[in-house]
């Protein structure tokens, strides 16, 4: 059984302190330390600031071995794009950190192609289809969903309890865009068409697109043209 992981609400202005934190500092027992003195006043119990930490750690720094150079170079692109186009960077590592929360995001956007809003329930629905019904999902749920509010993705509507997306971030920086389509390659089992990727559901959030000869200038993939004219991206490494 997958384990749910993403069950806090985390906020944008700590994730952006703790990417920022990590470029500078490479002793995770020092990050920790600093982040428990940052979270100190919104989050003065002891338990709670270490959860919120964990989770930040699990999407920055203890991330899995193959995710290592994705980590290496959003860092690298960290401060050469401003907010809310850096947004871009949290939300991809976001999704390779936590299954979770890629398949909320997933869920969400495949509601906001068909309709204005969605409900709390009708995602529920959807997860628990999948992931169980369990008592860390009916924790876990609502506090991504509050965590994509504060980070500006989603709003709440005016029925409690329906959400509905903001404004798509256009995403103009070209790093940025092979960085993100480097993370969808990679969620997807290295292969993806590339017109697949501008609807991708889990990317709702951004407006982007990546053209061939972007791809074609690194040495990261190769291109095949399928049968139906299809051009299928595959990641060498």
């Amino acid at each position: 059984m997958q384990r749910i992981g993403f069950d806090r609400l985390i906020k944008l202005n700590w994730i952006e302190y703790y990417a920022q934190l990590s470029r500078q500092e490479e002793d995770t027992g020092k990050l920790r330390e600093q982040m428990h003195e940052a979270l100190f006043e919104e989050c003065p119990r002891m338990a709670s600031r270490k959860k919120n930490i964990t989770i930040l750690q699990r999407i920055w720094t203890r991330v899995e071995a193959e995710h290592r150079l994705l980590r290496r170079d959003a860092l690298n692109i960290l401060d050469n794009v401003a907010m809310p186009e850096r947004l871009a960077l949290h939300w991809g590592m976001s999704l390779l950190a936590y299954p979770f929360f890629r398949e909320i995001a997933a869920c969400c956007g495949r509601f906001l192609k068909l309709q204005q809003n969605f409900s709390r329930l009708q995602i529920k629905e959807q997860i628990t289809a999948t992931w169980g019904a369990r008592p860390t999902l009916e924790r876990a749920l609502p506090r991504v969903l509050e965590s994509m509010v504060d980070w500006g993705v989603l709003s709440q509507a005016e029925r409690k309890g329906l959400y509905q997306a903001q404004q798509k971030i256009q995403v103009t920086d070209k790093q940025l865009r092979v960085w993100l389509f480097c993370v969808c390659l990679e969620i997807e089992g290295g292969c993806l068409p590339l017109e697949r990727v501008a609807s991708l559901p889990y990317l709702f959030p951004f407006a982007f697109i990546i053209s061939l000869s972007e791809i074609q200038q690194t040495n990261s993939f190769s291109v095949t043209r399928e049968r139906n004219n299809c051009i299928v991206i595959h990641n060498n490494a």
